[in-house]
């Protein structure tokens, strides 16, 4: 890990940035908010981190490791949601399938747990570049070319770059976001 996503998880790990981020989340996903903000309290880091072991070309066994940015679940006081977070320095063509495949690890161990509810991911790069790349699965297949209808492939994530959230910066409660 390098020093700038160090310190990206340091500052969005913090429950006073991340309630900021998940309010400004949930306001444009045009959902209820309670009481208007996002309570810190309810809100609390899990962990992320998975290795999977795959074995090479020449039959020797390693690990790859592959694990969320961060991964957090918070009480709506309707339900429960577990809110992932992707910190990217540059925008990721591949990044859908990768959090489809995060989602999945994790749909599994909370079916274990014997509890299941929704997760919301968010990814939020540092590009200054504009590129266009897809954050829905539907973006990636190609058109209209099958018999299945747009809900097989209603999945992906809520994008966000941290320039254009300067825009926004008084939707944030969190000082050094002002």
């Amino acid at each position: 890990m390098g020093l700038k996503d160090a310190t990206a998880k340091n500052f969005f790990g913090r429950k006073d940035v991340m309630t900021d981020l998940l309010g400004y989340v949930l306001h444009i996903l045009k959902k209820n908010i309670p009481d208007g903000t996002i309570s810190m309290d309810k809100l609390k880091l899990v962990s992320g981190e998975y290795y999977e072991i795959i074995q090479d070309a020449d039959g020797r066994l390693k690990t790859n490791n592959r694990y969320r940015d961060m991964m957090f679940e918070y009480d709506t006081g309707q339900e429960t949601v577990s809110v992932g977070l992707e910190l990217q320095s540059r925008k990721d063509q591949d990044m859908v399938p990768r959090v489809m495949g995060y989602d999945a690890r994790r749909y599994h161990a909370l079916r274990k747990e014997g509890r299941m509810h929704r997760i919301i991911n968010i990814v939020l790069d540092f590009d200054r570049k504009t590129r266009n790349v897809p954050w829905e699965l539907n973006q990636m297949m190609p058109p209209d070319t099958g018999v299945t209808d747009d809900f097989f492939y209603n999945y992906g994530f809520v994008p966000l770059n941290i320039y254009d959230l300067t825009e926004k910066i008084e939707l944030f409660h969190c000082e050094e976001l002002k």
